[in-house]
């Protein structure tokens, strides 16, 4: 399956460059959007057959650094260190690079609810990120399944 894709791909993008060759109008541009997308559509398909990729070290490094904070900051709030701290006096038990960069993510996305409605403490963004890893209804790897498929 996966190369009938790349075949695929290649023959989009082949297509693509011919129809640039052609005069501008309405007809080539629709038709290279129109290719355009399904080459994105492909790709995601070809994403989702290799399954979910672990995040590695490097990976949660990455993803902390990038986080985009609603306090105006850049990057994780916390350390693994001070993370591992709150898990333990709540008495939490997570894999501690999956605890830090959820506790991390929950700081980033509600740190103004948080704000508003006083509750903006370290015990606040572990519960939510305990919940996020708890989540009953949702799957078992659902942080993987965050890192591969939400996640910028």
């Amino acid at each position: 399956m996966k190369t009938k894709l790349e075949e695929y791909k290649s023959r989009l993008e082949k297509g693509i460059v011919e129809y640039m060759a052609n005069p501008v109008s309405e007809r080539s541009s629709n038709a290279i959007d129109g290719m355009i997308e399904c080459w994105k559509h492909l790709t995601e398909m070809e994403k989702m057959l290799e399954g979910c990729k672990e995040a590695s070290d490097i990976d949660y490094a990455k993803w902390n650094q990038e986080l985009e904070n609603e306090d105006g900051s850049m990057g994780g709030h916390w350390t693994i260190d001070q993370t591992n701290a709150v898990a333990r006096s709540l008495g939490y038990n997570h894999d501690e690079r999956d605890f830090n960069v959820t506790m991390n993510m929950m700081y980033s996305d509600y740190y103004k609810v948080a704000e508003r409605f006083g509750v903006s403490v370290p015990e606040f963004y572990a519960t939510m990120a305990n919940a996020f890893l708890n989540d009953s209804d949702a799957r078992k790897d659902k942080l993987k399944m965050y890192y591969n498929y939400i996640r910028l």
